[in-house]
């Protein structure tokens, strides 16, 4: 496994764990928060990007998930679930030494804290956690699909999971997001298909860890 959320396995110099940690429990609190300003979301993402710099780490998982955020924000596909997985996911991935615990419950709904070890009992499972963001965004679309969350949503969160994947290089998971999408607008679209589908599509895609 990368360590801290890297590519490439590069260790944190310049701005300590804590600090990185600080920054990013700081961007998941305003993140988790109804309501919160699209301005005071994208503060926090760009101070989280300079302390990853200055950590050494701005090839990391994390930079990756913080700049797709930021990009949903203004282009009218972010998911507040959506972004908190990725985060997550990629907080996980890199196992930011400890410091983090990604949970996902069965609603998809977002939970964090501070220290402890990884739940791999949540929904948030071994499979989805090795494929970084990636599987943290697959699992909430999955989720959603499967709980019958409304169409928009689903749609845009298969959108931002498509664009994910295909920034990954990850063919098959870009696919069946965009399938998702495509069968929502021709009226073909059919829940327990989908959600196959996109689980299959993980279960082959490379891990990410």
């Amino acid at each position: 496994m990368p360590g801290f959320g890297s590519a490439t396995g590069s260790s944190p110099t310049g701005s300590s764990l804590s600090d990185v940690t600080q920054s990013y429990n700081k961007m998941m609190t305003d993140l988790s928060a109804n309501g919160t300003p699209k301005t005071t979301l994208e503060a926090d993402a760009n101070d989280f990007e300079s302390t990853l710099k200055n950590a050494n780490l701005q090839n990391s998982s994390l930079m990756d998930a913080t700049q797709n955020m930021v990009a949903s924000l203004n282009d009218g596909t972010f998911s507040q679930q959506g972004s908190q997985g990725a985060l997550e996911g990629a907080a996980h991935q890199g196992d930011l030494q400890g410091a983090i615990t990604p949970q996902i419950d069965g609603n998809a709904g977002m939970q964090w804290q501070d220290a402890g070890a990884f739940d791999g009992n949540s929904a948030f499972h071994t499979q989805s956690g090795d494929h970084g963001s990636l599987g943290a965004n697959e699992n909430i679309l999955a989720s959603e699909i499967a709980d019958g969350a409304g169409q928009s949503q689903i749609a845009n969160n298969a959108n931002a999971l498509e664009k994910e994947a295909t920034n990954a290089g990850d063919t098959g998971l870009a696919q069946a997001a965009q399938n998702v999408i495509n069968s929502l607008g021709d009226g073909t679209y059919n829940a327990k298909a989908s959600e196959t589908a996109l689980n299959n599509a993980l279960a082959s895609a490379p891990n990410a860890g």
